[in-house]
């Protein structure tokens, strides 16, 4: 899996896999602008992948964007500074 759009990846610190199980993985980066979380979830993800996941953000992260790249879905979370 490849993380987010080119113009945020250069703005990110290496990231960290916060949470994974059989459908999804949930990555971590800091940024200048606070912390990004990305899910990523497989072809196989079910809606009950995505609630675990999702379970596992912090109470305040937003959501920022989701896109489908090359067929790789990415759902994105914002937690300020």
């Amino acid at each position: 899996m490849k993380l987010g759009p080119l113009d945020l990846i250069a703005e990110l610190n290496a990231p960290e896999v916060l949470y994974s199980n059989h459908g999804l993985m949930i990555v971590c980066t800091g940024g200048r602008d606070g912390n990004l979380y990305e899910i990523l979830p497989n072809a196989g993800a079910t809606v009950a992948d995505l609630q675990d996941g999702i379970a596992h953000l912090p109470q305040g992260a937003l959501l920022r964007d989701a896109f489908n790249d090359e067929g790789e879905i990415c759902i994105n979370f914002w937690k300020a500074a």
